[in-house]
């Protein structure tokens, strides 16, 4: 899934290409060069001490990995926590993406942004805590070692959401300090990281034993699944067009505004995973 994602995001680039070929188209012919690396396509031209394309091409590499990271930790959280809980301590994302925008990036942000932060992070808690004293789920191992699994998952989740923040707090560096068009970032995010996918990650889990076929995943086994079952790559295309769309729409809110309220948009997913079972429990299955 992982992989698709970053599938979907590199074809945020023939968007952006679309651009390149209508501003050519645009301008008239004169002696300027084929290809100028000190220029960004579709961007600003760079100055003699910032550095060429290239190599903020290169940069992208940062975020991409640090959402391979990201997303290995919330998974293995999500092993140890509902579904509910996790998707509730992704909200805690927006107090790391806040601190690393104030430290890193030196952004200012005022009383009335830090009390925003404390309002959301207060219904996050609440919500969360509600979910946890009103679970179920895990009590037949018994409370210690339901608490304990459930600090586990509840610490992977948190991590995830650390270096979660630290990947838009990366993009936001690359938007608005490196000077790289937002649809560049998220299409060679998207090929930065579905390369780490193939040359490093895939091969550690196909090396890896699991019950897949004995490895952690098969993934020459999935792409059969995948090719013989048409429902299934039909929600695969859905989620194709779901995740592009959603980068993108990503990058553009942080590039108008922030990466924090970019990060705060995103906690509505929370709200919508709550509606959505409730709507299931109460008119579809109360069990």
């Amino acid at each position: 899934i992982t992989f698709i994602m970053f599938v979907a995001m590199s074809g945020a680039l023939l968007f952006d290409g679309g651009m390149w070929r209508c501003g050519r188209g645009k301008r008239m012919a004169g002696d300027q060069p084929l290809l100028n690396l000190d220029q960004s396509p579709g961007g600003e031209a760079g100055s003699a001490e910032g550095p060429s394309w290239g190599k903020k091409v290169v940069m992208v590499m940062i975020p991409a990995v640090f959402d391979i990271l990201a997303t290995g930790l919330c998974c293995m959280g999500f092993l140890f926590i509902p579904a509910s809980v996790w998707q509730l301590l992704r909200g805690a994302e927006m107090v790391f993406a806040a601190i690393f925008a104030v430290t890193c990036l030196g952004r200012t942000l005022y009383g009335f942004h830090w009390l925003g932060i404390f309002c959301c992070t207060i219904g996050i808690v609440a919500v969360g805590l509600a979910s946890v004293w009103g679970s179920d789920s895990m009590k037949a191992e018994g409370p210690e070692a339901s608490n304990s699994w459930m600090l586990l998952g509840i610490g992977l989740a948190l991590a995830g959401q650390v270096v979660q923040a630290a990947q838009v707090i990366a993009e936001e560096w690359l938007l608005k300090d490196v000077d790289l068009p937002g649809l560049q970032i998220v299409g060679f995010e998207g090929i930065w990281g579905g390369l780490v996918m193939l040359v490093f990650v895939f091969p550690v889990l196909y090396w890896l034993p699991g019950s897949d076929h004995g490895h952690a995943e098969d993934e020459v086994d999935s792409w059969f699944v995948l090719n013989s079952n048409p429902e299934l790559l039909s929600l695969v295309a859905l989620y194709t067009f779901s995740c592009a769309t959603y980068n993108m729409a990503g990058i553009a809110v942080t590039g108008a505004l922030s990466a924090v309220h970019r990060v705060m948009l995103e906690a509505v997913r929370t709200l919508i995973v709550w509606a959505f079972g409730l709507t299931v429990h109460y008119y579809v299955d109360p069990e």
